[in-house]
């Protein structure tokens, strides 16, 4: 279940950027947020990967994954830096994901004034939920 989520997540990523749901752009700012999100999605991507991977029994289930690819970087130039950058942005992201959900930051993309009071009920403890589960 988590691995086709994490699919599902992928081709939205993707769609938001090719399709611009955001209103980005086409100038050097939007198609970089565009870009991100497509980085994002890809990640995301990768993560569906490992969860098939271990629900079909084929993952270690021990973070086999996540040490044979820190190994593979650190073998690299500048391998170190680029672990603790990768290290950096994954645990900046879950910090930023924390907060958004915390303090309902979330809202300010959603178009709250063309909901119902109903879905503005539903969809706050949702997306709280949500980012915080995100960041975690």
């Amino acid at each position: 279940v988590a691995a086709v989520g994490l699919f599902g997540y992928l081709i939205w990523r993707i769609i938001e950027a090719v399709l611009d749901l955001r209103d980005e752009g086409s100038e050097p700012q939007g198609l970089g947020a565009r870009a991100g999100y497509i980085a994002s999605g890809l990640a995301y991507g990768a993560l569906g990967v490992e969860a098939a991977r271990l629900a079909m029994g084929m993952g270690g289930g021990s973070g086999g994954g996540q040490q044979e690819w820190t190994a593979r970087l650190m073998e690299l130039p500048l391998g170190r830096w680029l672990v603790v950058a990768a290290a950096l942005c994954v645990g900046g992201t879950a910090v930023y994901q924390l907060y958004k959900g915390a303090t309902r930051k979330f809202r300010e993309e959603l178009l709250i004034g063309q909901m119902s009071q109903g879905e503005r009920a539903a969809i706050e403890p949702i997306g709280v939920a949500g980012y915080i589960a995100q960041g975690v």
